[in-house]
């Protein structure tokens, strides 16, 4: 059992991990597709703006679509990661570039993978696999 618990806790860091690279941006002026924006100093704008985006970015990531709201150049609102044949993969909640509250996981069919909490962008709670 302990050894159990230990695993679901590595693999929610391994999750945690992967989702902030998902959503907070590693680096300056990484340009994003469809909306022309672009990151500097991790706040999100419209290429050639002086003033933060706010918004809704829908881009190509690799071969899924990602969907999250920016509110003053940062990742706020809902976030919605979409297989290529339309059903989501991730849906979620961020605050302030911060993955928040409650995550679910999909199976490309649409089946459920998981589920659970984060607080400060850290898995929180009991999560269901």
């Amino acid at each position: 059992m302990l050894k159990r618990k230990l695993l679901v806790k590595i693999y929610m860091i391994i999750i945690a991990g992967l989702l902030q690279f998902l959503v907070v941006s590693c680096g300056d002026n990484i340009e994003l597709t469809d909306n022309n924006l672009e990151v500097r100093d991790n706040i999100i704008y419209e290429q050639g703006k002086e003033n933060p985006f706010t918004g809704r970015e829908r881009a190509w990531v690799d071969d899924k679509i990602i969907d999250y709201e920016i509110l003053d150049g940062l990742k706020h609102g809902s976030f919605k990661l979409f297989y290529k044949n339309g059903n989501e993969a991730i849906i979620g909640t961020i605050e302030n570039n911060t993955n928040t509250g409650e995550w679910k996981y999909f199976y490309e069919s649409g089946k459920l993978e998981s589920e659970g909490y984060f607080v400060e962008d850290m898995p929180e709670g009991r999560w269901v696999w």
